[in-house]
């Protein structure tokens, strides 16, 4: 047999051997990180939402600061459930985010005189699979100049907190799958609401990881600005 033969012999076993493995990489975890078996229909009748109890993880000393919720006012395209906006305390304004000027009218200041104070930013557009760049003003115009509107607006308030929600994207590395379970550091990887962004190179390549990035860097650098407190919380 001649080199040649025995050469292309090897490249054809080791590129059907990382085929396999890569095969076997896309359908799953790799070993250790797997779930837990799943529930069996015994077992999801067993269980009760009573035995949830969220207030469980509350400090049970108390922290001495007190809270009084007196208005609430949602920002929507869309107007929440009847069972909700029907509520005394909460009022409805219809707003677009991505303008400035309608979200300064929506935190003109309450019926009593008295200013927004707590502003929640949950808005968002989640097409986290969108990569392309024809895809990414969708993305950007709300998750990322509608942060910016929001931002100019609440400084302009007496003193606000504004607390907004980003995602655990911007803090998960992307899994590389081509490595065939050499990207161990990729694959199981704990997360905080503490912990700093990811690099550009390490972030997930969609959109709307990409776009809440940005916003974080938005609302990071506006913590401290005269009469504004802002933090950020990262679901997922």
């Amino acid at each position: 047999m001649s080199w040649s033969s025995v050469r292309l012999t090897l490249i054809t076993l080791v590129t059907a051997a990382y085929l396999a493995k890569l095969s076997t990489r896309l359908r799953g975890s790799r070993t250790g990180v797997k779930a837990k078996a799943p529930f069996t229909k015994d077992g999801l009748q067993e269980t009760s939402y009573d035995d949830i109890d969220l207030l469980k993880s509350i400090p049970s000393s108390p922290t001495t600061l007190s809270y009084v919720v007196t208005n609430i006012r949602i920002l929507d395209l869309n107007p929440p459930p009847a069972n909700i906006s029907s509520h005394s305390a909460v009022s409805f304004v219809k707003t677009d985010i991505t303008s400035l000027t309608s979200v300064r009218e929506a935190l003109r200041p309450l019926s009593n005189g008295t200013s927004p104070t707590v502003i929640y930013h949950t808005a968002a557009i989640i097409r986290f699979w969108e990569r392309f760049s024809y895809c990414w003003d969708a993305s950007y115009e709300i998750n990322v100049r509608g942060v910016g509107n929001v931002i100019t607006a609440a400084q302009e308030l007496p003193s606000a907190v504004l607390i907004y929600t980003s995602t655990g994207d911007t803090v998960i590395p992307r899994p590389k799958f081509l490595r065939i379970g050499w990207d161990l550091e990729n694959t199981s990887t704990p997360i905080g609401d503490s912990d700093k962004p990811l690099s550009t190179a390490r972030l997930s390549e969609s959109c709307y990881s990409r776009t809440k990035l940005l916003a974080e860097e938005l609302v990071s650098k506006s913590d401290g600005l005269p009469g504004l407190r802002a933090g950020i919380i990262r679901p997922g």
